[in-house]
């Protein structure tokens, strides 16, 4: 079965056009604030619940407009399903803003990896929650770095970005990670990890912004190259 990485990208995307990119999970770890543009990443979400105090009951969800903050013209109406997807030249710490006509619902922060797609899932709109609002789960997909530490006994990864700002970010590696060697090469674990290594991360990003790494695949044949 193919991952979700190469059924969107194939094969050539990641050995031929390795676009690394960036998230500071790691507000310590930073070089510098706001969106620093290396790439079009992304950004996807669905509204399960809005509540508002002028919006009057409905069957579903109502729209909403979502845009980023830091960067101007990138926003997007959530559709009959309350989905939506952001995309763009933007990276870094960015805040989600809501809006529903006109009048500002809440904000969530991110932070976004250059090339990547942030995912948040199931997402509720209340006035009695911290900003305004809560996902059930955010997702980190498709994120490209380099390996600058590989601490294997304390299952934690500093990974480095390419971005025009090189940043690092904490990635968590467990019992239940998956390491590979390339999409369909030999199986492999964290001790097989070297620094300077260019690798794919796809996980979960956790309250402390560090990402839970479910899936760690490794480019073959090559040592990274900043």
């Amino acid at each position: 079965m193919k991952s979700h990485f190469e059924s969107r990208h194939g094969l050539p995307a990641l050995f031929f056009c390795f676009l690394l990119s960036c998230a500071s999970v790691l507000s310590s770890c930073s070089s510098g604030g706001g969106p620093v543009g290396t790439g079009i990443s992304s950004v996807e979400g669905n509204l399960v619940a809005v509540e508002t105090e002028a919006a009057a009951p409905t069957d579903g969800v109502p729209p909403v407009l979502v845009r980023i903050e830091e960067v101007a013209g990138i926003e997007a109406e959530t559709d009959p399903e309350g989905r939506f997807t952001l995309v763009g030249e933007f990276s870094g710490p960015v805040t989600l803003a809501f809006f529903h006509r006109g009048r500002r619902l809440a904000e969530f922060p991110l932070d976004v990896p250059a090339g990547s797609t942030v995912i948040l899932e199931d997402l509720e709109i209340r006035p009695s929650l911290p900003r305004g609002v809560r996902a059930r789960l955010v997702r980190e997909r498709d994120f490209f770095g380099r390996t600058d530490l590989v601490d294997c006994e304390a299952g934690l990864l500093l990974v480095r970005d390419k971005a025009k700002r090189s940043r690092q970010f904490a990635v968590r590696v467990g019992p239940d990670t998956t390491f590979r060697l390339g999409l369909e090469g030999p199986e492999l674990s964290c001790a097989d990890l070297r620094p300077k290594l260019e690798i794919l991360v796809e996980g979960v990003v956790l309250p402390d912004r560090t990402i839970e790494a479910e899936t760690i695949v490794v480019r073959p044949g090559r040592r990274a190259r900043l």
